[in-house]
């Protein structure tokens, strides 16, 4: 007989579906399996989740809201934002994030390839949003000082955050280690100074 819905056996469901999921994407795995594997009959996850497609989105749903919370790396780093030392601080908060989250980001490419990335857009719709929200202000009150280069510091930052989760991705999700022939702290260094200097030397500062 079904047992009845409790948040302990949810929590299983998702588990199981979790580990599942990130292996063998959405298509390769049935819900009897995953039922089998959470330990409950079929029945209790559709009592809990309606269907398969729902179960996966509500997976999703349940690693954005832990990937949002305010304890996380990146927003304890943005949270003490201040340049330029924060830019370091950044790259070590991506790579903290890439590392804690990558069963999500997995889960994430199989949206990507399974439902034409229909998750990710709700994601990344909101990215420009939270930025101007936690830093807008003060890279703008930076940019008035003069201390910051002409143009829009809200999307440079997006670049130079989404840059470091890219290399992380590469490193942790993809397991191909240092791609970059260095130590994950010689390439954050290296990014950070990119992307606080420039690559280009000043007229000054040349010496041709």
């Amino acid at each position: 007989m079904p047992r009845p819905p409790t948040p302990g056996l949810r929590t299983a469901i998702l588990k199981a579906a979790e580990d599942a999921f990130s292996r063998r994407g959405f298509h390769g795995v049935s819900v009897r399996e995953i039922a089998r594997d959470a330990g409950t009959p079929v029945s209790n996850l559709y009592s809990h989740f309606g269907s398969k497609e729902k179960l996966f989105r509500s997976l999703l749903d349940h690693h954005q809201k832990q990937y949002s919370q305010p304890d996380t790396p990146l927003a304890q780093a943005f949270a003490n934002f201040r340049l330029p030392e924060s830019l370091v601080e950044i790259g070590l908060a991506s790579g903290a994030m890439v590392r804690r989250f990558a069963t999500y980001i997995r889960l994430i490419y199989v949206d990507v390839l399974e439902f034409e990335g229909q998750h990710i857009h709700q994601l990344f719709e909101g990215m420009r949003a939270r930025y101007e929200s936690d830093l807008g202000p003060y890279l703008r009150d930076l940019q008035q000082q003069g201390r910051l280069a002409a143009g829009d510091p809200v999307a440079a930052l997006m670049t130079i955050t989404l840059s470091y989760f890219n290399y992380f991705t590469v490193e942790v999700v993809f397991g191909a280690r240092k791609h970059f022939g260095l130590s994950d702290r010689q390439v954050i260094e290296g990014m950070a100074g990119l992307f606080g200097r420039g690559l280009l030397l000043r007229p000054e500062e040349s010496h041709a």
